[in-house]
């Protein structure tokens, strides 16, 4: 890889510890079960990140099926790339923008994107070009967490929503995950189907590594939604929840699945 810069190769860890977790591992049984991808079929991953769902797909669809993978981030490609040639999978991976994808119309049989829309400025748009680069009766999928479901056990329930709500606005689409029928119902999408997986994090440990909550709540306090007094207060005693083995805090996600007409 030309570029490792260390906000790539955290965020590279995030992803590969993401898979371990049990409850993302049931959302991606969800996904294959709701795609039931077919010998032959040409596969569009968009934010394919590391590639390594790409690369679980491709079997599927081989020998030959398409499988291709989209990323904003070049330096995510470039990883992607290194796995799949030691895997030896015929995948392809392209730097692209989901507003503006480099296929012609019609090319997909399958267009999925997961963890992607809460990033999104305008998710209206990144839909529909989805839909345009899939062919009719082709399957289009998106799976996003919601923000606004996140949940954590905190005797101060104030100062949390105010930290949950930031930690929701914050992103551009935050709220995506209970948008996302209305975004494919809107959008004239037929055979719809909705599933929701609910993310627990019972590990304070795990949490704080994995998850940060200290960078949250520091960005409230920057933004000014909380006190410094009230950021320690809080952190001190979700500390002592979690050193007492009752830390609990969880998110829905929602997979959301259509054929275009």
């Amino acid at each position: 890889m030309q570029s490792r810069d260390p906000a790539l190769i955290e965020f590279i860890e995030f992803l590969d510890g993401a898979r371990l977790v049990s409850s993302v591992q049931e959302q991606k049984r969800i996904t294959a079960e709701m795609l039931a991808l077919q010998s032959g079929e040409k596969v569009l991953d968009i934010g394919c990140g590391t590639g390594d769902d790409l690369c679980d797909m491709a079997p599927l669809v081989a020998p030959a099926g398409r499988c291709v993978g989209v990323d904003l981030k070049e330096g995510m490609i470039e990883e992607a790339r290194t796995r799949a040639r030691q895997k030896r999978l015929p995948v392809e991976f392209l730097q692209a923008d989901i507003y503006t994808l480099p296929f012609a119309d019609q090319t997909f049989d399958v267009a999925r994107a997961e963890r992607v829309f809460e990033h999104l400025q305008r998710p209206v748009q990144a839909l529909q070009e989805m839909i345009r680069v899939t062919r009719s009766g082709g399957r289009i999928l998106v799976a996003s967490p919601d923000m606004d479901t996140n949940l954590i056990d905190h005797p101060n329930r104030q100062i949390t929503r105010k930290i949950q709500h930031f930690e929701c606005d914050r992103r551009p689409n935050g709220s995506a995950g209970h948008k996302l029928y209305g975004l494919f119902w809107d959008a004239g999408l037929t055979d719809l189907q909705v599933r929701a997986v609910v993310h627990t994090t019972l590990d304070y440990k795990e949490m704080l590594s994995f998850l940060d909550i200290r960078e949250r709540v520091e960005a409230a306090q920057k933004a000014g939604v909380i006190t410094i007094d009230e950021a320690q207060i809080w952190l001190e005693q979700l500390a002592q929840a979690g050193q007492a083995g009752r830390y609990f805090m969880s998110t829905n996600h929602y997979v959301v699945y259509g054929r275009k007409p």
